[in-house]
């Protein structure tokens, strides 16, 4: 038996402790940023809606869009795009901007055979009704008739 080993313990040190913490840490930050840098070149160079215009921050992720819309600003940011890019404009990885009317009825309308377009997760506070994303059926399709004729080409 050396004399070294009587005094070391058979338990971890504060300092290995704190370097695999460390290690942990570093590791989980390295992950999270090649997923965001992996998914983000992705959505700019092989994603579906790549080849449309727009600021290719807005391309790479949803934060500049989330920001816009938390300052109330996306409006404004869209309308300078829309003046830069043209009337269609690729607003963040996975949505389109358009500004034409003629893209109203072939997004909007209904068509036989397309699939209803799902309805919205909104859910009013107690008491109160949603006017668009009423959960009834019935009072949806009442609601949308009474709204319908300002939204034709006439209007």
């Amino acid at each position: 038996m050396s004399a070294r080993s009587i005094y070391e313990s058979p338990w971890p040190t504060a300092t290995t402790i704190q370097h695999g913490i460390f290690t942990v840490c570093v590791a989980s930050i390295s992950i999270i940023t090649l997923y965001i840098l992996i998914s983000g070149i992705y959505n700019l160079y092989f994603h579906p809606l790549a080849s449309y215009p727009g600021p290719k921050l807005w391309a790479f992720s949803n934060f500049p869009n989330s920001i816009g819309r938390i300052q109330g600003l996306m409006w404004i940011r869209l309308k300078d795009a829309h003046d830069k890019y043209g009337p269609i404009v690729r607003s963040a990885p996975n949505e389109l901007s358009f500004i034409t009317p003629e893209v109203w009825s072939d997004v909007y309308a209904k068509n036989p055979g397309r699939p209803e377009m799902p309805k919205g997760y909104y859910v009013p506070p107690p008491g109160r009704e949603s006017l668009f994303d009423h959960p009834v059926h019935e009072e949806h399709q009442r609601i949308r008739k009474s709204l319908r004729n300002g939204f034709t080409e006439r209007a």
